[in-house]
């Protein structure tokens, strides 16, 4: 009935398949040219955010996109950074903390979220957002249009 082996999600990339998606991107730096984005799509066309996306947009996308690898407990940017980049989860977990005051008044740093393989963050980069940081730690976003 289905032509898989037991435990592995249809929805994950496998260690095959990222290796792939490196080595497309690296030929980016020295022959952009030689970049097979047909290969790379039939790869992550399975995540949850491009499974969303027609396939001109999933191209459009995978042609402005790099591939970043990051080391477990790295941080990819803080509270109130500036932010231009927008992120997809080929593999792995990110924890999105947030700076909280607690019942004593002390900052605490929480986890609010989860992301898993598929998933994306820092998406209002692409919008043409600016974020600024206002003096009492309150951020304002302004949509500006093009």
């Amino acid at each position: 009935m289905y032509n898989k082996p037991l435990g592995q999600n249809p929805h994950v990339l496998s260690e095959m398949d990222i290796q792939i998606i490196k080595a497309e991107y690296a030929k980016k730096a020295t022959n952009p040219d030689k970049v097979d984005y047909e290969k790379i799509d039939k790869l992550v066309m399975r995540l949850k955010f491009f499974s969303k996306l027609s396939k001109s947009v999933r191209m459009s996308l995978l042609r402005q996109a790099d591939y970043i690898y990051y080391e477990s407990g790295s941080t990819i940017f803080k509270q109130g950074d500036y932010g231009d980049l927008m992120y997809v989860i080929l593999r792995g977990s990110v924890n999105v903390r947030v700076k909280k005051r607690d019942f004593y008044g002390t900052i605490q740093n929480v986890i609010a979220a989860v992301l898993y393989d598929g998933t994306h963050f820092g998406e209002l980069a692409l919008m043409g957002t600016a974020t600024q940081k206002k003096s009492k730690g309150e951020t304002i976003v302004y949509f500006l249009d093009f």
